[in-house]
This record gives C-alpha cells, sequence and structure tokens, in this order.
C-alpha cells in the first residue's frame, strides 16, 4: 500500500509540474524577445500595423495552446485516477482518500491555471482587434481614410497593444486625444482616441496648446488645430498638419 501511496504523491507532483511549465511558458512566450519583433522594425505605417495584427495572433496562438495542453494533461490525468479507482481494492479506505484528494487537488490546480489564458482571451479581444489591424492596413494601402480637423488634448501618452504583458514593451504610437472643429466638430462631437506612429516623429505645437478651462470659442481663435488623415476602425493617424491660424467657420 505504501508503494501505491508514492505513486500517487508522484502523480500529483507531475500534474503541478506541467501545469507551472505551461504557465511560465505562456509568459515566456510573451516577453518583449518574441512580441517586439514584429514591429520594432517597422519602417511603414502599413508594416507597423500588419506587425500589431501578427501580435495579436502570436498571443492568441499562445492562449489557446496553454488552453489546449492543460486540457489535454487533465483528461490523462482524470483516466490515470479512475484506471486507479479501478485497481484498487475498494475495501482500502486510505488508498481511495489519498487518490480522491490527489484527484481533486490536481483538477483545482488546472482550474487555477486555465482561467490566466481564458480570460486573456476574453478580456483581450484578440482576434477582434487582429481584424482591425488588418483592415487599417488595407485601408492606408488603398488610400480608404478618413479626413479631420481636431483639436488635440495637451495630455498624451506612449501605448503598446500587447496586453497581459509581464515587462513593459516597446512603445511603438503615441496616443492622443481629439476633438472636432468647425465641420469635423458634428462628426466628432467629443474627445476621441487617435494612434499618431512613433515613425512619424509628431510633436504636439506646444507654444499654442489647447487650453480646456477656455470655452471653445477661444480656443478656435488661439490653439493650434491639426488636420488629419486617419484609418477607419483603430484611429492610426497617417498624416498630420499643424495649423496656427484661426478655425474658419
Amino acid at each position: 500500500m505504501g508503494k501505491k501511496i508514492i505513486i500517487l504523491n508522484k502523480t500529483g507532483f507531475v500534474c503541478f509540474l506541467v501545469y507551472m511549465a505551461v504557465f511560465f511558458g505562456m509568459l515566456a512566450a510573451m516577453n518583449e524577445f518574441f512580441t517586439d519583433r514584429f514591429v520594432v522594425e517597422a519602417d511603414t505605417l502599413v508594416q507597423l500595423l500588419e506587425g500589431y495584427g501578427k501580435q495579436q495572433l502570436w498571443m492568441f496562438g499562445v492562449a489557446v495552446t496553454a488552453i489546449v495542453i492543460l486540457v489535454i494533461a487533465a483528461v490523462l490525468t482524470l483516466a490515470y485516477h479512475i484506471r486507479s479507482l479501478n485497481m484498487i481494492n475498494p475495501g482500502v479506505s486510505k488508498i481511495w482518500y489519498i487518490l480522491w484528494n490527489r484527484m481533486f487537488q490536481a483538477h483545482l490546480l488546472m482550474v487555477c491555471f486555465l482561467c490566466v489564458p481564458v480570460l486573456m482571451l476574453k478580456e483581450t479581444h484578440l482576434t477582434e482587434n487582429y481584424r482591425q489591424f488588418q483592415a487599417d492596413a488595407e485601408a492606408v494601402y488603398e488610400g480608404k481614410l478618413k479626413s479631420e480637423a481636431v483639436f488635440f488634448h495637451p495630455d498624451h501618452e506612449p501605448v503598446d497593444f500587447v496586453l497581459w504583458s509581464p515587462k513593459g514593451y516597446a512603445d511603438t504610437a503615441v496616443r492622443y486625444s481629439g476633438i472636432g472643429i468647425g465641420k469635423s466638430g458634428d462628426r466628432i462631437p467629443v474627445w476621441e482616441d487617435f494612434y499618431v506612429p512613433g515613425i512619424m516623429d509628431f510633436t504636439l505645437d506646444t507654444e499654442h496648446p489647447y487650453d480646456e478651462n477656455r470655452d471653445r470659442l477661444w480656443n478656435e481663435q488661439n490653439a493650434a488645430w491639426y488636420h488629419i488623415t486617419y484609418t477607419p476602425n483603430l484611429h492610426f493617424v497617417v498624416s498630420v498638419e499643424v495649423e496656427n491660424h484661426p478655425v474658419e467657420k
């Protein structure tokens, strides 16, 4: 009986090692060494958008692979435990107790680790992001873009599009909040996010910033505004021109 107990203990330990290997393997696959290579060498916006799309596919593949391995490991473990139950004399209550206990622990551990890739797929919308990046890349290539006149809010921040990151990633775009002015005000009546790629080397006009403490009329007469061309889905800016003269009605 002691030998059987040792085997059951080893089985639980092997399950634990498999789950830990999958978990840390998933984190390693999300390291910037793998994900940044899709975007850091992009020279054009089309390459950048396609690179972002490949990032989303990579992350999706990592999550799905982790789920498949965890489920297969759980099924094999369950099959082993069922086989062990059939081989054990029901009168040996101690072994029954240990077996059920190990099976419960192993599958509870699997559920805990399984939550990470499942939540990753649920919360990050990787496949939808991929479709939008690809659609925007095609829009840039085919010239099917939008054009508006906007104010940019002075506050902005560098961003990346890889989520659930154990470390920092290369910031390949800057997020600006923009609101339409003139005729564009009807189409962009509230603040929306626009992403300016780092390859554009764009900076705001700091001498004539938008002042949120002033009314729209004052800003139209004094603040710099921007004529932008951008993609229809994710609002990546393709071109931007700074205008310092008052907004024409």
